[in-house]
């Protein structure tokens, strides 16, 4: 009896996905080696769906707010966005019912579906990126929080330059 390479079966699978951008947020975790909160960037996807068959995988889906999709820019509620993921090593023997929302990992090449919009530039920067969705929320912060609010400030004042040429050159050419 031949045992199937899990990595290679992996690597050999993608799926590629259509889902609608709501918001991101972060969420805090504490480790449990020092007790210290960490705090990581997350977007909230709604009507995950297979490109080649249009079936609805999850009608919402929390997921780590990674380079890629940083890459896109500022993202508003309601932005069509399109990707690929592999399955995940861990659930491919397990007996899932024919769900395969837990085939949504490792999710990469992120791309807008939509072809008309103001590109914004935001850090890519883990640290840096959660400082931005926190500042975003308008609340009072923890000493933790603000460190994450100076990571990101710091990232404004060094690409101050090139956001507002972003900017200009847009709105010269409209």
């Amino acid at each position: 009896m031949n045992t199937v390479n899990m990595k290679k079966l992996k690597n050999l699978t993608q799926y590629n996905f259509t889902a609608t951008f709501i918001k991101a947020d972060v969420t805090v975790r504490e480790r449990k080696s020092s007790s210290l909160e960490y705090i990581y960037p997350t977007v909230l996807l709604k009507n995950v769906c297979l490109v080649d068959t249009g079936e609805l995988i999850a009608k919402y889906y929390w997921l780590g707010y990674g380079k890629s999709l940083a890459k896109l820019g500022k993202l508003t509620s309601g932005t069509q966005l399109n990707f690929e993921a592999r399955p995940d090593i861990n659930v491919l023997g397990n007996k899932n019912n024919g769900d395969i929302a837990s085939l949504i990992a490792w999710p990469k090449k992120f791309q807008r579906l939509d072809k008309t919009y103001q590109y914004q530039a935001i850090p890519e920067n883990e640290n840096q990126l959660v400082g931005y969705i926190l500042s975003n929320k308008k609340q009072e912060y923890s000493e933790n929080e603000q460190w994450y609010l100076d990571q990101y400030k710091l990232w404004r004042e060094e690409n101050g330059d090139e956001l507002d040429t972003i900017v200009e050159e847009y709105t010269s050419n409209r």
